[in-house]
C-alpha cells in the first residue's frame, strides 16, 4: 500500500481527482485474495463504495487492458450413481391392495 501514486488533484469544486495508475494500484490490491475492500479502501484514504465503483470500471476496461483473465479451476466430473429402485408400499393391517398403480382402499 505505497503511496508512491497518491497524487490527488482538488478541482474547482472540490471534487478529488485520481489518476488512472493510482486507481488501478488501488483496485489491484483489493483484488488480491483475502482482502477487504473495506480496509483497502480505509488505508488509501477513500470511501468503500468509490472502490467498488472503480472495480467496477476497471473490469468494464475504463483503467486500460486487463493484464489477468479469469482464474479458471480443473474439474473432474463423476457418473451419477443409479438410484436404487423404489420398492411398492406394504399394505398395513389389510386396509388396502396393492395394484401396480398404488393402492387401492375398500370401504
Amino acid at each position: 500500500m505505497s503511496d508512491s501514486l497518491s497524487v490527488v488533484s482538488v478541482s474547482e469544486n472540490s471534487r478529488r481527482r485520481y489518476p488512472v495508475e493510482y486507481k488501478r494500484q488501488v483496485v489491484q490490491e483489493s483484488m488480491v485474495g483475502g482482502a477487504s475492500i473495506a480496509r483497502v479502501a480505509l488505508a488509501h484514504g477513500i470511501n468503500a463504495n468509490q472502490l467498488h465503483n472503480w472495480r467496477w470500471q476497471y473490469r468494464r476496461g475504463d483503467f486500460g487492458p486487463i493484464s489477468q483473465g479469469p482464474v479458471l479451476l480443473p474439474v473432474q466430473i463423476r457418473a451419477a450413481s443409479v438410484p436404487a429402485q423404489h420398492q411398492p408400499a406394504k399394505v398395513v393391517n389389510g386396509q388396502g391392495i396393492l395394484t401396480s398403480s398404488g393402492p387401492v382402499f375398500s370401504k
